[in-house]
């Protein structure tokens, strides 16, 4: 079983909590935390986050493994007795173990009455109720309670690094491939697994022994009691089956992880629909090829999407839609798209295409459009948004994005619209069509945003047209724009030749983004200072 190690951030944070083995001065090795959503990682190992969703471990309507993770094993800031002023814990003197010694020299030895590492197992069970003695790895002569996943609970499945049972923290930790957000690993019975080229096309497929090799047939099968898709990982490209495409059964709520898995549709028609009432998380997927007919429609006339909503609910989290006659169509549904890559869609631009495309038309509609910390790229019409009661653009890069004919990179419809700590670069159309960010209805606060190298191939004479309507404040761009906070220059990106859109020294960026409505993170979950934050999508750090 693979795990997930990440860098562990200078701002660990330190719980006041007491543990009775470990010590500031005891240098053990932490074990990183995987932020999924939850409330904040364990302050003691093993302990978790917030939930961030609710668990299915049976048959409820919500699928395993929501928006939370479970935090990772924290770190104690004291140990027992023993606070030498950061003196190594091994030979220090000490009458009992658990008090007096920290987890590199966890044993205090009765004969010299100093602490030492543990040579057994069942001191380390007698002196401080730990199942096991480290002999090997950097856990040598510490007292462990796990050394294989197999050594820990349901409820903390996991043996992490310092040989703590803690928590999953993402689904490959688990052999079911679905990790719950309250850290325990759900069982397979809950799923419905898909599996490239060796899956089997026969009617009992979808176990994880058995899995389908078409995600038509394997969506066929979700029930409330499987309510989890799960594409098992592979090199493979899983194409469609059939010349319809794949539509959710009438379910309230699913999943589909992905695991990076490329997903392709067989006749270049839709990978997804979600229909009325039902709500689907897109998790780690990538869907591409999504094209129909030379106009991007299927047989009736439609436009094609990667994921097609109509009247439910979808979350698309940390994928890729790329290479389709639209990302996403969605017309009267609820639309969430998180840390996700929209890249090269409705490209060359068509009518109702574009990367993101939404729409309500009922009167008085209450769905929500909310866009935060993803990279538009290379797409004909980035985003379109229409008729919802609110729309949020926060922390997205669009670069390269827009068509030489009559048409625009961004249009604005809603009733509000927050455009905020966007950073766009070298978009463009063919300067009949004023705006590269257009508002042309409802109330749009555009705030905070960097527009650089607009109409790169025509910088005369429309590089001036990137805002039309709109309160523009706290940005920068090309030229002078009335606003407050306003500025105009070059954002000075640190290396934008190589994707690095981060304002470099001396850029007007710096600290010059607007203080009450901003994010507390950039598109790359940096955290943003407590002073001023910087224009755009990138902090500096």
């Amino acid at each position: 079983m693979k795990q997930r190690l990440v860098a562990l951030g200078a701002g660990l944070l330190l719980a006041a909590a007491c543990s009775l083995i470990n010590s500031t001065e005891d240098l053990k090795p932490v074990e990183p935390s995987i932020d999924g959503g939850g409330t904040s990682g364990g302050t003691e190992p093993g302990e978790h986050g917030g939930d961030g969703g609710t668990a299915n471990l049976g048959g409820s309507s919500e699928p395993v493994g929501g928006a939370g993770a479970s935090g990772g094993e924290g770190a104690s800031t004291s140990g027992g007795a023993g606070g030498e002023g950061g003196l190594p814990p091994l030979g220090r003197d000490c009458e009992d173990s658990a008090m007096d010694c920290a987890s590199s020299a966890p044993i205090c030895d009765a004969t010299d009455g100093v602490c030492r590492a543990c040579a057994s197992d069942p001191e380390c069970e007698g002196d401080l109720g730990l199942d096991f003695c480290g002999k090997v790895g950097p856990n040598k002569g510490r007292c462990l309670e796990c050394r294989t996943d197999d050594e820990c609970a349901a409820a903390a499945p996991v043996c992490g690094i310092t040989g703590k049972c803690r928590g999953c923290n993402a689904h490959e930790e688990c052999h079911s491939s679905i990790c719950a957000p309250n850290g325990q690993c759900a069982d397979e019975s809950v799923a419905v697994y898909v599996l490239a080229e060796t899956g089997s096309t026969g009617m009992a497929c979808g176990t994880r022994d058995l899995p389908c090799r078409f995600v038509h047939t394997a969506v066929s099968k979700l029930t409330p009691a499987r309510p989890n898709l799960v594409v098992l990982e592979t090199m493979a490209i899983i194409d469609g089956e059939s010349a319809t495409f794949p539509s959710f059964p009438g379910m309230p709520a699913m999943r589909v992880i992905g695991n990076g898995v490329v997903l392709h549709p067989y006749t270049g028609l839709a990978s997804f629909h979600v229909p009325l009432g039902v709500s689907v998380l897109f998790e780690d997927v990538v869907l591409e090829g999504s094209t129909g007919n030379s106009q991007g429609e299927d047989a009736m006339g439609n436009p094609v999407a990667a994921i097609q909503c109509s009247g439910g609910k979808i979350n698309v989290l940390n994928s890729v839609l790329r290479d389709n006659a639209s990302g996403v169509i969605a017309h009267e549904c609820d639309v969430t798209i998180t840390g996700s890559t929209i890249q090269h869609n409705a490209n060359p631009a068509g009518f109702g295409h574009a990367g993101v495309y939404s729409s309500c038309s009922t009167a008085g509609c209450t769905k929500v459009l909310d866009i935060r910390r993803n990279r538009f790229i290379d797409n004909g019409v980035a985003a379109y948004s229409g008729g919802q009661a609110e729309a949020t653009y926060e922390n997205n890069l669009f670069l390269r994005n827009g068509a030489a004919g009559y048409t625009r990179v961004i249009e604005l419809r809603s009733g509000h619209t927050r455009f905020a700590y966007n950073t766009l670069v070298e978009n463009f159309n063919g300067c009949t069509y004023v705006g590269v960010v257009a508002c042309d209805q409802g109330i749009c606060d555009d705030i905070a945003n960097i527009s650089y190298a607009s109409f790169p191939a025509q910088m005369m004479p429309c590089y001036d047209q990137v805002w039309y309507n709109g309160s523009v404040s706290h940005s920068l761009t090309e030229i002078a724009w009335p606003g407050a906070g306003n500025k105009v220059g070059d954002p000075l990106f640190v290396d934008a030749a190589s994707g690095n859109f981060t304002p470099g020294p001396g850029s007007p960026a710096l600290d010059g983004g607007e203080d009450m409505y901003a994010p507390e993170v950039d598109i790359d979950g940096r955290p943003r200072p407590a002073g001023s934050p910087d224009i755009g999508a990138f902090e500096a750090q």
